[in-house]
């Protein structure tokens, strides 16, 4: 008798926990959003694919005169409230008769990502944007040479181990967000020190957050300009890295450069929220 009532006990302390994990990822799914890398080279198109995202777009602004371009293609999605830009975290901007140093543009942006957190505005908005990861990396490790008091400005080992383990949980957060996130950066080519040959990936602070920083995200794509305007890979190209896991079985390798397009195509909310 005790090792049936034992059994149904067990049998139902496991109904339990399967029904609430079951609401969970019901609900998780219901909610799901994704997030990208969005790198190449300079003038490649990343900073204008990233505006094909379904807004209202929240960009956040390192990169010097990088949504420069936004103003004239964009004009009227600016005036409207459907794309938003934050660029006082740019160096080349003086604020107050104050220009940036590496450091102040991190705390700025930290302080300024906690208060919209507090806000609910990533509630509000369709997509934040990143802009750009290159130089959002050197702003925080010119903070922590500056922490450490470096007098010859150069970082010790434990610096780049610090600063790595530092954006990898911001970057942990941001794709956490209630909305789309789209992370732009810029690509570098290396020696394959174990194949010999040459690898492209997303340059950021030290070797470990090529590969950890990636899998962070949904999606992972090569901007490349093309005669016809930009293109995405969303499948290795050459010796870069590149991926999706929300199209595996029905983007193309290569893409128009339209997140909208490939968010309606996968089967994800495409369109804009009111604004």
């Amino acid at each position: 008798m005790q090792a049936s009532t034992d059994s149904e006990q067990n049998r139902k302390k496991y109904e339990e926990q399967r029904e609430r994990l079951k609401a969970a990822y019901t609900e998780t799914a219901q909610n799901d959003r994704c997030a990208f890398i969005l790198y190449g080279p300079k003038g490649s198109g990343k900073t204008r694919t990233a505006a094909t995202a379904p807004g209202p777009i929240w960009f956040h602004s390192f990169d010097p005169q990088g949504t420069a371009t936004l103003r004239k293609v964009y004009a009227d999605d600016i005036a409207s409230g459907r794309i938003v830009i934050d660029n006082s975290f740019e160096k080349e901007i003086v604020t107050r008769g104050i220009q940036l140093t590496g450091a102040q543009q991190w705390d700025r942006w930290l302080q300024t990502v906690n208060q919209m957190y507090r806000d609910g505005v990533f509630n509000c908005i369709r997509t934040y944007v990143l802009d750009s990861l290159s130089f959002v990396a050197e702003a925080l490790m010119n903070k922590e040479i500056q922490r450490k008091k470096r007098k010859d400005g150069h970082p010790a080992i434990q610096d780049w181990l610090m600063c790595q383990n530092i954006l990898k949980e911001q970057l942990v957060r941001l794709v956490n967000l209630p909305c789309y996130v789209i992370v732009t950066g810029h690509g570098e080519i290396e020696k394959d020190e174990k194949e010999g040959g040459l690898v492209g990936s997303l340059y950021t602070v030290g070797k470990r957050s090529k590969v950890t920083i990636p899998p962070v995200f949904s999606e992972m794509y090569y901007v490349e300009r093309t005669t016809s305007g930009a293109r995405i890979h969303t499948r290795p190209y050459k010796a870069f890295e590149a991926g999706t896991r929300i199209g595996a079985d029905t983007f193309a390798a290569t893409e128009e450069a339209d997140i909208t397009k490939l968010l309606e195509k996968a089967g994800y909310e495409w369109q804009d929220k009111e604004f």
